[in-house]
């Protein structure tokens, strides 16, 4: 049959081609030669080998596409019987296995042919296809349909039919919306195997890409595994020339010593436990980024040699195997085609199989360039090889390849056929990875840094609450009430940003991932989201599509957002009236676990506790080693949108950087701002002094902070207004706490008798010389001698955290090894923080000066008693229960003294307190004895709550924000209002506007 007719036949779907039977019995009279391998115990070499398999990174690639419905109901009915029809009568204990989407099955039909014709030990062939099953297209589905009947031939298995077999490890839409085709492709390999072995219940199996030309018999393989559980091929046996060419040792060593264009598992309970850790580091990290660890699935492959015994694991050193570009300069030369048998032979010998890796853009391929991947040879080098890689491309041809290729990806669009860009995958991989809970503690950094994505775990926390689950999905028809889609959150989040920006702001993640991308747009337009936001969104309309930087689909439904947002404003951002209906954006480092972070959660309370419309934002930036509260136990919801026209950032003043750094400039030169600051010492530091600048009103814990304020070098007249911290109602009686929430260092020395138990907290970072916790160790000791205490009846719980080992040497040394002085010296959750101040019994605080003492307060709060320094911030707080004073509240008398030098922030010349030993030894004594908490807690705590609970302070920050609101309307009417009215009229007018 001429080539012409049999190739309008296969057009035709009338034949399915296949090796002749004259190439198949010259096959069947070879002399089958045994696999070689050379495996010694590892030796310099191969420990060079194990320092790589420590180094090595995580596989990670671009972000592609996912199943649009993780049903099966558009699947179509396929053959999943063990034995194909035609691969003859072979092992049906091992299956070779193949991996791709639809427009490589020219490709993976070739493979399957190779290994019927030369390797008929192998009766078992399963093709998992990485591609969605129904296409849109029409041309693709007719050339899908008529793979669908050549496919019959084997074992065809859906990304559906996974799913089905697999359970809820495997998450289909997640996988093919994460990653791009190729990534797709790479990652569903070990849940491929474990199909293979779960479902068709298969001894073993072979993975080969199906750009592999098999052409020697697998049968040794099949013999290996019987009695290994992995075999691998490195890609090289011997160094490559240091010449300046690609690919290069240092290449390999980064994508993974190993080539997993071939792998080959036997069902054991090794090689399960592997492929089940190898699945969920894919499913996370199986992209391609080699700066950040990541390539594809295989760097993975250098853990094998760890976690496998060496007798159970084979790495094949015959040459004959996996012949590629990468070991050319030990095999180029010798590789050839015997025109007797029309298959390669490398030297005198017959191959096995030959990997054309690189060739699988067939439309693209330069067969005299060998592989796009290098550019060491060419044919000129290796004349000989130029007979094999025709007689593949001829393979190809006869098999449609080309063809087939035409097929688009199905995973490329959303629903509505918008292109999903590659940032997107990589948004959305960010997005959903998970919140670690530890403790009901987590890190407040950037978990997610090698998807080149910063999302903070509480925006993941947001993301995985209010979008939809599935990302392909754009119309309310496949979103649960009131979520998002994918494409939505997309258009408004800005990794780095705490806010969204909306209405005339709008400014999109598309367009930012667009400016990140490109230097020359940065150096134009340094600031897109303050004074260049007009002139970028000028270069954005008319340019981001001619550029290629974006897709006309996705642009278009960009600017379709961007024109709602500017034609609904006030629906975003409220404007100040005169009716005084006022709300904030309080914008801090929610559920921190430490003193302006609780400052938060505080204020947040009081505004609502009094109808304050009042919206919680998180900072995305903070200092190192930070602890919050997991985003599930918070108690109220954060959000993105600055949607009311107050501004309080619960920051101080030397952390106004991270205000600059998160919020928008366009935002905060649209609202009213407040900075809310705390300060220890008597004079403010000039340094900090020109953050005034920011902020158009500042509060402050106490009078204290407000005077040392106003009275300090720099003050430039802004005003300053007190704003005390509130308890929380929700605090106030924890007793049902205490049994299982106390730290275990308090538990597991816990007696029948509970000892009476003084309690001093502090933070490292605060400075030890001004909280001054060893003034209060040595009072205990001097008030209870241990001499005079052999049963503990007295004990003092010191909780000391951020403190280097040599710190917490040290207030053991002044504790003299006492066992009575116990140290906690970690973050302790919250629960667990409330169940040590309500354990307690009182609580010192020797400080030698506060910008507030929210400690000392809470613990008045909880009708603790206390002794504390009477001076600073916390003098206020003993007004609150006057007739308690010196009975179970003890202010302790003080010396002012100057410090000679400086420390830490405090500069020289500045004073702070020194307490009364003497008067703080007679103090404890007198406590431990008066029985304060049993006998009058209740009384002090509603005496305190009156003052300062919630109600209380929200009443005074509503009398604060009034008095304020002649200011707010000034602001918005002098600048404001003029921003506004030019960014409607000026953003109408640009290019794009009008554009249909």
């Amino acid at each position: 049959m001429k080539l012409a007719q049999r190739k309008q036949q296969l057009s035709r779907g009338l034949v399915v081609p296949s090796g002749s039977a004259k190439v198949d019995q010259r096959h069947r009279r070879r002399p089958l030669l045994p696999l070689r391998f050379d495996w010694q115990p590892p030796g310099p070499f191969h420990s060079r080998i194990g320092v790589a398999i420590l180094l090595a990174a995580l596989s990670s690639c671009l972000a592609l596409f996912s199943s649009y419905s993780s049903s099966s109901t558009n699947e179509f009915t396929v053959n999943h019987g063990i034995v194909p029809t035609n691969m003859g009568t072979g092992s049906k204990e091992t299956c070779v296995m193949t991996i791709s989407a639809w427009n490589n099955f020219g490709f993976v039909w070739n493979l399957y042919d190779s290994i019927a014709e030369n390797s008929p030990s192998i009766g078992c062939f399963v093709w998992f296809v990485g591609d969605i099953s129904s296409h849109p297209d029409k041309e693709a589905m007719k050339k899908i349909r008529r793979i669908m009947t050549i496919a019959d031939r084997f074992t065809v298995v859906t990304m559906a039919d996974m799913e089905k077999e697999l359970g809820h490890g495997f998450k289909p839409l997640e996988l093919a919306f994460k990653f791009d085709m190729v990534e797709l492709q790479t990652t569903l390999k070990p849940f491929a195997f474990q199909y293979v072995f779960q479902k068709l219940g298969a001894s073993s199996a072979i993975f080969l890409d199906n750009d592999i030309w098999v052409t020697g018999s697998l049968l040794p393989l099949q013999r290996e595994l019987q009695k290994r559980s992995a075999i691998v091929t490195p890609h090289i046996l011997s160094p490559i020339p240091e010449d300046g060419y690609k690919q290069k040792d240092l290449d390999i060593l980064k994508s993974g010593v190993f080539n997993f264009g071939f792998v080959a598992f036997r069902n054991s309970p090794t090689a399960n436990a592997f492929l089940e850790f190898w699945s969920e580091r894919l499913a996370s990290y199986g992209f391609v980024d080699l700066e950040k660890g990541m390539f594809y699935d295989q760097n993975w492959g250098m853990f094998i040699p760890a976690f496998f015994d060496h007798e159970d694991y084979m790495v094949i050193r015959d040459p004959r195997y996996n012949i590629a570009y990468w070991n050319l300069h030990t095999r180029g030369s010798k590789l050839s085609l015997d025109s007797s048998t029309g298959l390669p032979r490398l030297g005198d010998e017959p191959t096995v199989f030959v990997h054309f890796s690189g060739m699988s853009l067939l439309e693209e391929f330069d067969m005299y360039g060998i592989s796009r991947h290098q550019n060491r040879y060419t044919l000129h080098d290796f004349p000989r090889m130029e007979a094999v890689m025709k007689e593949y491309i001829k393979k190809l041809e006869l098999h449609d390849a080309l063809a087939f290729r035409a097929i688009p990806y199905g995973y490329s669009h959303f629903l509505d056929g918008t292109t999903i860009d590659p940032p997107m995958r990589r948004a959305y991989a960010a997005a959903i990875y998970p919140t670690d809970v530890a403790n009901g503690l987590t890190d407040f950094g950037d978990a997610t840094p090698f998807y080149g994505v910063s999302i903070s775990t509480y925006d993941r926390s947001a993301y995985q609450k209010n979008v939809a689950s599935n990302p392909f999905c754009t119309s309310k028809i496949c979103k649960a009430n009131n979520t998002l889609s994918f494409l939505e959150w997309y258009m408004l989040y800005i990794p780095g940003s705490a806010v969204d920006l909306e209405g005339l702001f709008f400014y999109s993640g598309i367009e930012h991932g667009v400016w990140q991308k490109r230097k020359d747009l940065q150096a134009a337009f340094p600031n897109p989201t303050g004074e260049n936001f007009l002139a970028f969104k000028d270069w954005f309309l008319k340019n981001s599509v001619d550029e290629l930087m974006v897709s006309k689909e996705v642009f278009q439904s960009w600017r379709s957002v961007w024109k709602f947002h500017c034609s609904h404003h006030s629906e975003f951002h409220k404007i100040a009236s005169e009716s005084g209906d006022i709300g904030v954006n309080i914008i801090g480092w929610h559920g921190g676990q430490f003193s302006i972070g609780i400052t938060s959660n505080k204020l947040i309370a009081a505004a609502r506790e009094v109808k304050i419309s009042a919206n919680a934002i998180q900072l995305q930036s903070c200092g190192s080693g930070k602890k919050f509260s997991h985003p599930s136990l918070l108690g109220y919801e954060l959000t993105r949108s600055p949607t009311e026209n107050v501004n309080i950032f619960v920051v101080n003043a030397d952390s106004t950087y991270y205000v600059l750094k998160d919020i928008p400039s366009i935002v905060r030169a649209n609202k009213y701002n407040i900075g809310y600051w705390a300060w220890e010492l008597e004079i403010f530091p000039q340094l900090w002094m020109k953050e005034l600048n920011e902020y158009d009103e500042i509060w402050c814990p106490s009078a204290f902070v407000k005077k040392s304020i106003e009275t300090s070098p720099g003050y430039d007249g802004t005003p300053i207004n007190v704003l005390p911290l509130p308890l929380l109602d929700a605090e106030a009686h924890h007793s049902s706490a205490l049994a299982t929430s106390l730290p275990y260092e308090i538990k597991s020395i816990e007696k029948d008798s509970k000892p009476f138990t003084f309690l001093v907290a502090f933070d490292f970072q605060s400075f030890m010389e001004r909280k001054n916790p060893l003034a209060a160790i040595r009072a205990f000791l001097e008030a209870f001698p241990s001499s005079s205490d052999p049963t503990g009846k007295y004990r003092l719980v010191v909780k000391a955290h951020s403190g280097t080992p040599a710190d917490m040497e040290e207030m053991r040394a002044v504790a003299d090894n006492d066992s009575r002085v116990i140290f906690i010296s970690r973050i302790l959750s919250h629960e667990e923080n409330i169940a040590l101040h309500h354990y307690q019994d009182c609580y010192v605080s020797l400080h030698r000066s506060e910008g507030y003492g929210l400690n000392i307060l809470e613990s008045m709060g909880a009708g603790i008693p206390i002794i504390a320094t009477n001076y600073s911030g916390n003098v206020e707080f003993f007004d609150s229960a006057p007739s308690y004073l010196e009975k179970c509240h003890f202010p302790v008398p003080f010396n002012l003294v100057k410090l000679k030098e400086a420390i830490g922030p405090y500069e020289a010349g500045n004073h702070w307190a020194n307490p009364d030993h003497e008067y703080v030894v007679s103090a404890m004594k007198k406590v431990s004895n008066n029985n304060c908490k049993t006998k009058h807690g209740t009384e002090i705590s509603k005496m305190v709550y009156t003052k300062f609970g919630e109600a209380a302070i929200g009443e005074k920050m509503q009398g604060l924000l009034n008095d304020a609101n002649p200011r707010i309307l000034q602001k918005q009417k002098e600048k404001n209002h003029l921003n506004l009215k030019f960014l409607e009229r000026t953003l109408k007018h640009m290019k794009g506007w009008n554009d249909q």
